[in-house]
């Protein structure tokens, strides 16, 4: 059995080449585990968002709440971190909702501990400026997207980026992702389905 901590150190180990043991498990024993099952909040609106949020398996959304409504913003799946990252730098309240999708398990690190970090062991600033930068380019590519792209085109992209969410996320969910609504998006795979036929 993989221990608990394999898939979150091969990531560090890729994005940060020059890691060593003995940073790794300096980090890896600030660490803590929480586990979630389908339709928990890891966060709520109006919230601080504390800690960053490795998804060791599972599956997380982010959405805002407007005039009653849930508007999708994101979705994250194993292999990914998940943060209100404006909430975590800055330390105000958070501006949208993080649920699971489904059962659930996250490694987390405090605010706190990252700050410990960066101060004993450079290495840890790259860390922080590549997932800000990750986070930065995800933004960016959804705004220029909703700026530049048609509905349709959004649903080529998620699918072709996100195949596998296609089958786990349910369609109204990816509907307000795309902000189109349900009707909408049945048309638009009406239209690709027909045209690859």
């Amino acid at each position: 059995m993989n221990h608990p901590y394999s898939k979150i150190k091969q990531y560090y180990k890729v994005l940060i080449p020059e890691l060593e043991e003995e940073s790794w498990e300096l980090m890896a024993s600030m660490f803590t585990i929480r586990r979630l099952k389908k339709g928990e909040v890891v966060f709520n609106t109006g919230d601080y968002c504390r800690n960053v949020s490795y998804l060791n398996h599972g599956l997380c959304r982010f959405y805002y709440s407007i005039e009653g409504k849930e508007v999708v913003a994101g979705f994250f799946r194993e292999g990914e971190y998940l943060s209100e990252y404006s909430s975590f730098l800055l330390q105000v309240p958070s501006t949208m909702t993080a649920d699971a999708l489904e059962d659930t398990e996250l490694i987390e690190l405090s605010y706190d501990s990252i700050q410990k970090l960066y101060q004993k062991t450079p290495v840890f600033q790259k860390f922080g400026r590549l997932i800000a930068e990750r986070l930065f380019i995800a933004v960016a590519e959804r705004s220029h997207a909703f700026l530049l792209k048609t509905p349709e085109q959004r649903y080529h992209d998620f699918v072709n980026n996100s195949s596998l969410l296609v089958q786990r996320v349910p369609q109204y969910m990816i509907a307000s992702y795309l902000g189109v609504t349900p009707e909408a998006l049945s048309r638009i795979r009406k239209r690709i389905s027909s045209q690859g036929s």
